[in-house]
């Protein structure tokens, strides 16, 4: 006995022993090339219009898998694009840090040496400026100049 065809799914019962038992293959012809026959175990017939239009369903089917698989695979494939970017942009990175690094430790030991010349400098300077005013005090310098 065949019930409700509704074009995609096709419900089979067949009566067998004053038992129902449902078609276990519906849909399967979805998923394979030929069409499911429902004849095992005296279940029935499954109606041949519908072949014809899981046929073209069928092929589409397997065109839309096949390019959301593609899609899948160009999805991964840019991800690990996008990944060793990422990596090597971090690896550029680090190696900047580590760089830079050494340049700043550079730097600040110049710029201890410039304020350790900078203050015997100005060390200097000092001894020059107490020498000439003890000379002005005595007088040496006013006899020089003359």
């Amino acid at each position: 006995m065949k019930c409700c065809n509704t074009g995609i799914d096709v419900i089979i019962y067949a009566i067998q022993d004053n038992i129902v038992r449902p078609n276990l293959n519906i849909g399967m012809d979805l998923w394979t090339d030929s069409p499911v026959k429902a004849e095992t175990s005296g279940q029935g017939e499954i109606n041949a219009a519908t072949h014809s239009h899981h046929g073209s369903t069928l092929s589409m089917m397997d065109e839309r898998e096949l390019k959301r698989e593609r899609r899948k695979q160009s999805n991964r494939e840019s991800a690990r694009r996008s990944r060793l970017r990422k990596q090597q942009e971090c690896e550029e990175l680090a190696q900047k840090v580590t760089d830079l690094t050494v340049v700043n430790g550079m730097l600040r030991s110049e710029l201890d040496e410039l304020k350790k010349a900078c203050e015997d400098m100005e060390a200097v300077t000092s001894m020059v400026i107490k020498t000439a005013l003890v000379a002005m005090g005595s007088g040496r310098l006013t006899q020089g100049s003359s």
